[in-house]
Parts: structure tokens; C-alpha cells; sequence
């Protein structure tokens, strides 16, 4: 992360570098954000300025499932693929489902080193016993 006066860049999971204008009505929250790798940013709908800055200790993305090892995950962002290390501390919850996880949509969470901690799957079936 780069923060200047005038701008901050920030590297967005599975997007990656994103620069943003920032202005005196910018909002930060944390003086310390130029020390810190997790920064969460709320972008105007335009997606030019951000009026909100804050650090974050974990980054939430979505994706689709490529691969998984017992080392790594695997995911695909609209075309561009990028693989994250599993944290010591990493779960994953699949909503019961048994089958291949490869080719679902998942929303992953990302802690401060960008080391996947959680892997949840977005299953969109019926469940025959409600």
C-alpha cells in the first residue's frame, strides 16, 4: 500500500494494484496505514475517490475454486488466477456438500500476509430435509 496526499494504491486480491484519489474529506482511520498491508477502502460509485480509509485485519474475496492441495488454494477471478497459502489457522466449511470443490464459487478470507484462513463455499442447491 501507498498512501500520498493526493492518492492511495492498494493492492486488491485476485484484482490487482488499484489506484484511488483521495481529498481533505478523505476519512482515515488509522494514522499507521502506510505500516500496515490490510486496508480497506470505500470507493465512491464512480470508483475514483475514496472517502474512507481503515486497516483491516483479514480482506474478503470471491471467486471460483481452480485447485486444492494441502499446502494451497487456487482461485479464479474473472480470468486471472492467483494462489494463496493456507494458513496455520485455516477452516474451511462446505455447507455439508461431498463432492469435487473445484469449479464452485467461494468466498475466501485473507489475513494481513494474504494467507487464505477461510474458505467458505457458495452453494446455491436444495437441501431435501428442510
Amino acid at each position: 500500500m501507498e498512501l500520498t496526499e493526493d492518492n492511495i494504491t492498494i493492492g486488491v486480491p485476485l484484482q490487482g494494484t488499484k489506484t484511488f484519489t483521495i481529498n481533505k474529506s478523505t476519512k482515515v482511520e488509522d494514522l499507521f496505514s502506510p505500516l500496515k498491508k490490510g486496508v480497506l477502502a470505500d470507493i465512491n460509485a464512480n470508483g475514483e475517490l475514496a472517502y474512507h480509509i481503515e486497516t483491516e485485519n483479514t480482506v474478503d474475496a470471491y471467486g471460483m475454486i481452480v485447485k486444492i492441495t494441502d499446502k494451497d488454494v487456487t482461485i479464479d477471478y474473472n480470468g486471472n488466477q492467483e494462489t494463496f497459502v493456507k494458513a496455520s489457522n485455516f477452516r474451511m466449511d462446505t455447507e455439508g456438500y461431498r463432492g469435487t470443490l473445484e469449479g464452485l464459487t467461494a468466498e475466501i478470507t485473507l489475513n494481513s500476509q494474504f494467507q487464505i484462513i477461510d474458505l467458505e463455499t457458495d452453494l446455491d442447491y436444495e437441501d431435501d430435509d428442510d
